[in-house]
């Protein structure tokens, strides 16, 4: 993270703006992947139609 990132973000987290992150030890392609999955639960769970290419699903987002 850049020096001027780094400083808005602290500005931001002292106005109660930011949501402060925590490591969890997940890749970025790891916490894709584990969102995917998730929210393909939700959807499925919601009757949700996952073919649907309008619905910016999962499955039609590969």
């Amino acid at each position: 993270m850049s020096e001027a990132a780094a400083t808005v973000q602290h500005a931001l987290m002292q106005l109660g703006l930011e949501t402060p992150m925590i490591e969890n030890g997940l890749s970025p392609e790891e916490k894709y992947l584990q969102i995917t999955w998730l929210m393909t639960e939700v959807m499925t769970t919601l009757g949700l139609d996952l073919t649907d290419l309008n619905a910016g699903t999962p499955e039609a987002n590969r």
